[in-house]
């Protein structure tokens, strides 16, 4: 575009040069025609800057909170060092009304929590002992002990601004397309522009004159000046802007720009995991059993268990409402009691379960096995119930196993959303197939497809065969989108066209999702996909309006219509420019 526009200027210059020379000036001459046409060059980039600053600004106000706070106090020594320094594992103290540094839970204290910049809610959230708390957001409530659970480069909030900042500045395939498609058209329009006055040269060669010879100069000056490659390059990034724009309005962070958009925009089937994305992400400890064999305290049990599940808490919603539940069992003792609890060897098996061992004091070395009953099996432990007695009602069953011997059970439920049947019905009258996949057991899985009425894929599902079953799907020639809490299906979310990771009061992995419910809605979904087909529709309207402005103006300025009396002058395409400019938009 500079190019053109620093040509066209040129050749008006010149024009209006050789008038004064011949001393041929009129009121014709080009010099208001070549400040009219500079001033709308200028007054766009002027725009343009203050579109960027205004970015910018919104940018840093985004980044602001984890540059308020420049150190924190270590606990129990009190030591204060800089945030960049804090290390998973370290505990830290979280004064009143200060802003969370990085991702941690919640050893000592309860407070609510500001989270309106992430999530957009308007109403403080309370945290008790076992809550996570996200980096990037507000104590207003009392000092809390907290231990880290990510560093803050590595935190949910800066890789939610990490993804947003790659998202608008991102250049994806077809911008780099289009990009060529420019440079090209460049040349074209040079080309033309010294064609152009070469054929009028030509067509007037026995009559020559300096008539003749300015009207030439002015139809290549007008050829110049009538293209506008600056529209095509607009013509994607001004309506993936604005779709950033609008989802970022309603809860939901959209990365990797026009791809993902493009993508939403052709998705046919959508896969939900169930814990944490059609039921809600906290789930509830309905009761225990402890077996007749077990006659030691029952704050005994919740200490082995809460030991174990600590290290592990944020692999899975299960685990975290297990160690919250026994936190709640054990209540101010807990601090005290985890003083003097050692633990050691933790592992870990996604979908199935946890394993350590704990020494209470001065104790012996216990192993502690805590997961379904398939990982209760691979452990050998010994004395295991009968499952099918408890499988009717649909609830998870975590066993618990001390030295390879069951100790007790604990029943898990987890609530289906509010919005969940309302959401998968108005994406089945939309046109999307619906599937439902979990790791869960078949009759947990079936009451959720009973009260939602969504067909099964697949139960007790690990990640590995939930990427297998997301790639089935694409086999088969459908474009998948991929809804889960970021967990345990990282795999799939990141096999899927699209992945969708719902946020929720964890530090949810970020890898593999291209898209982030902030909100944690499941109706955003309809949403989403309405706002993608609506950007696809005016990328496809903005591209040929701009080809077909473009393939007019030039023609009409070549003089291919001048037979019928209609010529182009270069202070019309002027006038002209900022109207085109502006019919590139984003909805």
């Amino acid at each position: 575009m500079n190019t053109l526009i620093s040509a066209s200027i040129f050749l008006g210059t010149l024009i209006s040069f050789f008038d004064i020379l011949a001393h041929r000036i009129t009121e014709e001459d080009y010099y208001t025609t070549v400040m009219g046409l500079a001033l709308v060059v200028v007054a766009g980039r002027y725009i343009d800057t203050m579109s960027r600053r205004s970015t910018s600004e919104d940018l840093l106000r985004v980044y602001k909170p984890l540059t308020q706070n420049r150190h924190a106090r270590l606990h129990p020594t009190g030591q204060v060092v800089p945030e960049s320094y804090l290390t998973v594992g370290d505990q830290i103290v979280i004064p009143p009304y200060s802003i969370i540094p990085c991702d941690c839970y919640i050893t000592e204290g309860t407070t609510s929590i500001n989270q309106a910049l992430i999530t957009g809610e308007a109403m403080p959230v309370r945290k008790p002992i076992g809550d996570f708390l996200l980096g990037g957001t507000r104590n207003l409530g009392n000092e809390l002990v907290a231990v880290v659970d990510k560093d803050q480069r590595e935190s949910f909030y800066a890789q939610l601004v990490k993804g947003a900042v790659e998202a608008a500045g991102s250049k994806d395939e077809q911008n780099h397309t289009l990009d060529m498609i420019t440079k090209y058209l460049v040349v074209c329009v040079i080309s033309l522009a010294v064609l152009v006055p070469l054929k009028e040269i030509c067509s007037l060669a026995e009559s020559l004159s300096y008539e003749a010879l300015r009207y030439a100069m002015a139809r290549a000056m007008t050829v110049l000046t009538c293209a506008c490659p600056c529209a095509l390059g607009l013509a994607i990034p001004s309506a993936v802007v604005a779709a950033a724009g609008i989802s970022s309005q309603n809860g939901l962070l959209i990365t990797k720009g026009y791809n993902t958009i493009r993508k939403l925009s052709s998705t046919e089937s959508i896969v939900f995991d169930k814990t944490g994305a059609l039921t809600r992400a906290m789930l509830d400890i309905t009761h225990f059993e402890t077996t007749k064999a077990w006659k030691r305290p029952i704050a005994e049990f919740w200490t082995y268990i809460c030991a174990v599940e600590e290290r592990s808490v944020t692999n899975h919603p299960i685990g975290r409402a297990v160690f919250t539940a026994g936190v709640s069992h054990l209540d101010a003792a807990w601090p005290e009691i985890k003083a003097h609890v050692e633990s050691r060897n933790i592992t870990s098996e996604s979908c199935k379960g946890v394993s350590g061992e704990v020494s209470l004091g001065q104790e012996p070395w216990r192993r502690v096995d805590i997961g379904n009953m398939r990982y209760m099996l691979s452990c050998d432990v010994s004395d295991l119930p009968d499952e099918r007695q408890k499988q009717d009602c649909g609830m998870i069953q975590v066993h618990v196993a001390i030295d390879r011997k069951y100790a007790g059970t604990l029943f898990v439920t987890d609530a289906v959303r509010g919005d969940a049947e309302r959401t998968v019905s108005q994406l089945r009258t939309m046109g999307y197939s619906t599937h439902l996949l979990t790791g869960d057991m078949p009759q947990s899985a079936l009451r959720v497809s009973q009260l939602l009425s969504i067909p099964i894929l697949a139960s007790e599902a690990t990640p590995r065969d939930k990427l297998d079953l997301v790639k089935q799907l694409q086999k088969e020639g459908n474009v998948v989108a991929m809804v889960g809490d970021g967990l345990n299906d990282g795999l799939s979310l990141a096999a899927a066209d699209v992945g969708i990771a719902l946020y929720h009061d964890v530090a949810t992995p970020t890898v593999g999702s291209s898209v982030f419910i902030l909100n944690s809605r499941l109706g955003s979904i309809p949403l989403l996909l309405q706002v993608a087909k609506l950007t696809m529709r005016q990328i496809h309207y903005n591209l040929a309006w701009v080809f077909g402005y473009n393939a007019l103006a030039l023609s009409m300025a070549s003089g291919f219509f001048s037979p019928f009396g209609i010529v182009l002058t270069p202070a019309v395409i002027i006038a002209r420019s900022p109207q085109v400019s502006c019919r590139v938009r984003p909805f």
